[in-house]
């Protein structure tokens, strides 16, 4: 029996080691104009099959379906260790200066170990830039 203040008593983490899937970057930036924000999804490691990731957004000063699509459904393939995606912007016409809103990394539950992790880059800040500020 071990009792606190014993020599033999550690205190210690367990730290679980997997895959884990992050943002490549805190934000991405791009021209209203060009109708595409795009953005990347990395993994420690190459991935053992393919898993459906999530993004899902939060508006800041750029509105769902106003200004970018919300929610988007990827298959991160086995063997991939970054997969690319556009998150569409909707050009107008209105001066809006720069706007920006947050993506969010979305990983469905899956069985006990059997899947991957969000890493330490759960979230990253999209920036629609207006040309007339340029």
């Amino acid at each position: 029996r071990v009792r606190e203040g014993d020599q033999n008593t550690a205190v210690g983490r367990i730290i679980v080691q997997g895959t884990t899937v992050q943002f490549s970057a805190p934000d991405y930036k791009t021209f209203e104009s060009t109708g595409v924000l795009q953005a990347a999804l990395v993994s420690s490691q190459p991935l053992n099959e393919t898993y459906e990731i999530r993004i899902r957004f939060s508006t800041g000063s750029a509105t769902k379906n106003k200004d970018f699509i919300p929610d988007i459904r990827l298959n991160f393939s086995a063997e991939e260790t970054r997969l690319n995606f556009n998150v569409s912007i909707i050009v107008d016409r209105e001066f809006e200066g720069t706007e920006n809103f947050t993506l969010r990394l979305f990983i469905p539950v899956i069985p006990r170990g059997k899947g991957v992790m969000k890493g330490n880059q759960k979230t990253a800040v999209g920036y629609i830039i207006d040309e007339a500020l340029t």
